[in-house]
């Protein structure tokens, strides 16, 4: 329960009796009032209340079993106006709100320093003043209220002469007299005053009689020896007649009056050190009085707003509401309204009242409307705060576009939006209280299920997540949601709990991948098109795409503007490039034309520039248009200009001759030299004859493989090439090859067989001197092979029965020498017997083919980095060999310790190494059979190389790499793609 008197008792609860303890001590200091009691639990604290007198309870939220909220609550129930401050540690939004609604007097955060009890103490000291200014104003009201009964009264004559007295009315009530034994004598009377006032009474009675005075009031007490002390009024009146003068007075009972008196100064007092301003106001609203805190909370001085109308300081969004409160208010005496108002303070601003009112009109010690006023500014801005939290979450949570959830930090459901629910076959109700990951939307996938609880870990840890998944409907229905776990923080940095809120962006990500398929077909495009697109206005702002910086060779840093993409251009095209930009920017004209450029890395390239101003552009003069590498294009047209003419003079030369068989009609058209050749009439072929008139000229033992193959390249719609001998006119038998290709309509249909032919009958006959060649090489081979390998292996034989009888170091020169040997043997038959020929072409993954060559060979410390992922075409033994050699000439010149690299470089790979490299003027030289700078070496490692590049059709040189050592770079080679 609640003290009584000017001291304030404090009952403090909170779980750590070392923080109560200080606190008190720090509060006790702020003002010698103070006295403060601790219990470090809800429980024990309501046993204290029951138990002793407290003016304020302090208390902590955050407490073992009954918190401060629930504290709050039980005091409430018993003790509704004692002030209670919620002072915690672990404040919040929701804390604070939940309290307020609950009736906290006060809330205060726990802070660092002792700042924080400064501001506590001066919180307790409101609370419990302006709680006892409210009792006492209820206290006041119940007595004015007794005051407005009428008192009883007694009407009195005395006489100056003789002094006696007589009476009219119950003037033994005043003094609680038995009538029988009341006196007429004035002496009688005064014993029933109090002492103190028996003197003033006779000097009044004095000044009436000896004066011109004929009227007098006093107030006196009644004798406390008699009774009870009560207040009198006498009003006191000379007259006099035949008979006398004498004294008609009418006394009053005014103890109460003189209780009221007191009560309001009291009152006043209580007003002058108010917290709150009290206001009286007459039934229009003018202001009859003002308390002095009006000063302090309002800014106004003293009187300064007496006389004004109140409503015409009160916030034009709040007047009407209060006019018609008040209306009603003054309409039923002793009625009573509360309502929260904005007045205008002196400095112009806007301060928030607690306005509590009373209709006091009827009374006529205050006629009129008493007001409270109390400074809830701070407050309304706190709630104010929260509310609008509340309904930025409420929206949010409310948003039918946005599914959203609310979880504790450990990801136990508290809430769920109706937009979630929606996409699950569940009840709100069913999912409270389980962890999220467990929910029916992430059942699907294991894997979704841990990526949830990861994401809730990291959002508890303070970090904000952002998300997308890929889900699926109860019907089956995938779709795709992006969101952001969030963490919810407290007044002191801490997480309390957790929001996670999505869309379904399923349409937007289906449109992203439509457009990454299709940025990534253009892409593709441009990559095998050779294309890359482009658009430039008059203003210069210029956009290439990655085809347009890939043909220009420039990287994602270049900033491209009009000048600097002209300036890419050849000098003899640039130009009227720059004709052509000018046309299109200034008159609208397209153009299409083709010119050459440097590339950043002094490439040269052909390309083909398509551009078109744009009708619908909002901006002025932009021209937008691709631009496309056709060097190869170039170089093929360079090509079949040259074959043309080669064709051309060979035909004029009779080298070459050319047919052609219309299929449907079986006519064959035919040059004069194809003519001749077969033995035909050259004006008929011109003309067109049958095929079989050429067939009878195929040598017999040739014709019927032709036969077959022409009907199968005709059935397949393919191409054709074949060798065989045929009797010309002259009657000799002749070699030629025919090469062609059908033509075939869209059924597959054959229409039209072209084709040339070429005499190779003294090719032939130089294939044939060569077999006869290779054929006396390979006896030769064996022989020498034989003839060279046996001694060797004697000598071989001999060195080890010698190493067994004697010890010298020529012994081990011998060995050398006859090591050397046997190398030579190998590398020059290897040389004779294979050549430039191949005998098992097959694709080759480099990366691992690489490899295991490394592995046979003796690299001792040496390290291999391989850099390449390509596939190639070639003969594994062959490729074996080069590669082998590659790498022993790498670790015989580059020394133990050398790194060797296989990468890959355009149109083919290369081997590098970081020793000490191959001088300048010896590089032509090193591809040559038997040259060598190492002494011991054979000389033909390289040219082995060099024989098998040749062999497969590719080109091998030698430079300087990277690191200073010798590079070989093998080009022409043709990569199998994917």
């Amino acid at each position: 329960m609640q003290s009584i008197g000017g001291d304030i008792h404090v009952l403090h609860v909170d779980d750590e009796p070392d923080f109560a303890a200080l606190a008190g001590a720090f509060v006790e200091r702020e003002d010698d009032r103070f006295t403060v009691e601790s219990a470090t639990s809800a429980e024990a604290g309501l046993e204290r209340l029951a138990d002793g007198h407290f003016d304020c309870v302090v208390s902590d939220y955050d407490m073992p079993g009954t918190n401060g909220l629930e504290f709050l609550e039980a005091v409430r129930a018993t003790y509704p106006d004692l002030p209670f401050i919620l002072f915690t540690g672990k404040g919040s939004e929701e804390i604070a709100s939940r309290a307020i609604s609950a009736g906290v007097t006060d809330y205060l955060q726990k802070e660092h320093g002792t700042d924080q009890y400064t501001i506590l103490a001066n919180r307790i000291r409101n609370a419990v003043e302006g709680a006892r200014a409210e009792r006492e104003r209820r206290r006041m009201r119940e007595r004015m209220e007794l005051a407005l009964e009428e008192t009883e009264s007694v009407i009195f004559e005395m006489d100056f002469e003789t002094g006696t007295v007589s009476r009219h009315g119950a003037v033994e009530s005043f003094f609680e007299l038995d009538p029988e034994r009341i006196s007429t004598k004035r002496e009688y009377f005064e014993r029933f005053v109090h002492p103190d006032d028996r003197a003033r009474i006779r000097a009044s009675y004095e000044r009436l009689r000896t004066s011109d005075q004929d009227h007098a009031v006093i107030e006196y007490r009644t004798n406390p020896d008699l009774g009870s002390v009560r207040w009198l009024q006498d009003h006191m009146y000379v007259t006099s007649d035949d008979s006398g003068t004498r004294v008609l007075g009418l006394a009053r009972d005014i103890t109460e009056r003189k209780q009221r008196e007191r009560e309001l100064e009291q009152y006043e007092a209580y007003l002058q050190n108010s917290t709150d301003i009290v206001t009286v106001l007459d039934d229009s609203g003018t202001i009859k009085y003002g308390s002095p805190s009006i000063t302090r909370i309002l800014g106004y001085e003293p009187g300064e707003l007496i006389g004004e109308h109140a409503f015409d300081y009160v916030h034009p969004d709040d007047v009407d509401r209060a006019l018609e409160a008040f209306r009603e208010l003054v309409t039923e005496p002793g009625a009573t309204l509360t309502a929260e108002f904005r007045f205008r303070t002196a400095a112009d601003e806007w301060c928030w009242l607690e306005v509590r009112g009373t209709n006091q009109l009827d009374n006529p010690a205050i006629e009129g409307v008493v007001v409270n006023n109390r400074d809830i500014t701070e407050r309304k801005t706190r709630e104010q705060e929260l509310q609008l939290k509340e309904r930025r979450y409420q929206a949010v949570f409310n948003d039918p576009n946005i599914l959203v959830g609310l979880l504790d930090t450990d990801g136990t459901v508290r809430d769920i939006n109706r937009t979630a629910m929606e996409y699950v076959d569940a009840t709100s109700e069913e999912l409270i209280g389980i962890p999220f990951w467990e929910t029916p939307w992430f059942e699907h996938s294991d894997a979704v299920q841990d990526d949830i609880r990861t994401w809730i870990d990291r959002a508890a840890n303070g970090e904000y997540v952002e998300f997308d998944l890929d889900l699926v409907r109860p019907d089956g229905e995938p779709y795709t949601v992006e969101g952001v776990f969030r963490p919810v923080l407290n007044d002191v940095g801490e997480v309390v709990s957790l929001i996670v809120s999505d869309r379904e962006v399923t349409e937007r990500k289906e449109r992203e991948r439509d457009l990454e398929r299709i940025w990534e077909f253009f892409t593709e495009a441009e990559r095998l098109g050779s294309l890359g697109a482009w658009e430039f206005d008059a203003d210069d702002n210029v956009v290439w795409t990655d085809g347009t910086r890939r043909i220009h060779e420039v990287d994602d840093s270049f900033d491209p503007t009009l000048e600097k993409g002209l300036s890419f251009f050849h000098p003899d095209d640039r130009e009227s490039v720059e004709r052509a930009v000018t046309s299109a920017l200034e008159r609208g004209e397209s153009y299409d034309l083709e010119a050459r450029l440097l590339t950043a890395q002094d490439n040269e390239r052909w390309v083909r520039i398509h551009g078109k101003p744009m009708e619908d552009s909002d901006t002025s003069s932009v021209v937008r248009g691709y631009i496309q590498d056709i060097t190869d294009q170039k170089r093929r047209e360079q090509e079949l200009d040259r074959a043309k003419s080669q064709l051309e003079a060979a035909v004029e030369a009779g080298e070459v001759a050319t047919w052609e068989w219309h299929v449907p009609e079986n006519e064959l058209v035919a040059g004069p030299e194809f003519a001749r050749k077969f033995g035909v009439d050259p004006d008929e072929a011109r003309d067109g004859v049958s095929l079989d008139r050429f067939l009878r000229s195929i040598h017999e033992e040739d014709r019927d493989r032709i036969e077959r193959r022409i009907q199968a390249v005709l059935d397949e719609c393919g191409s054709y090439e074949e060798e065989y001998r045929v009797w010309n006119a002259a009657g000799e038998l002749r070699w030629v090859v025919a090469r062609g290709h059908v033509a075939c309509d869209d059924d597959g249909t054959p229409l039209r067989f072209p084709g040339v032919l070429s005499d190779i009958t003294e090719r032939k006959e130089t294939e044939r001197e060569l077999k006869r060649k290779n054929e006396r090489l390979d006896e030769f081979t064996s022989i020498v092979s034989h003839d060279l390998r046996s001694p060797l292996a004697v000598a071989e034989g001999n060195l080890e029965l010698a190493r067994r009888e004697c010890d010298s170091e020529r012994l081990a020169s011998i060995r050398r020498a006859h090591e050397r040997m046997r190398t030579l043997i190998d590398d020059l038959l290897t040389l004779a017997r294979q050549g430039e020929s191949l005998h098992d072409v097959s694709a080759v993954d480099l990366a691992g083919f690489v490899d295991t060559c490394w592995r046979t060979v003796e690299t001792g410390t040496a390290t291999l980095s391989v850099d390449i992922d390509r596939t190639i075409r070639a003969d594994e033994s062959r490729l074996r060999q080069l590669f082998e050699n590659l790498f022993r000439n790498a670790v015989v010149h580059g020394g133990a310790d050398v790194t060797i690299t296989v990468g890959e470089m355009d149109g083919g790979f290369f081997v590098e190494d970081d020793g000490r490299g191959i001088p300048d003027d010896l590089r032509e030289e090193v591809f040559d059979a038997g040259f060598s700078t190492e002494t011991g070496g054979t000389g033909f490692g390289l040219s082995i190389v060099e024989q098998v590049a040749v062999a497969h059709g590719w080109e091998v040189s030698v430079t300087e790499g990277s690191l200073g050592g010798a590079r070989f770079e093998i080009t022409g080679v043709a990569f199998v793609e994917d």
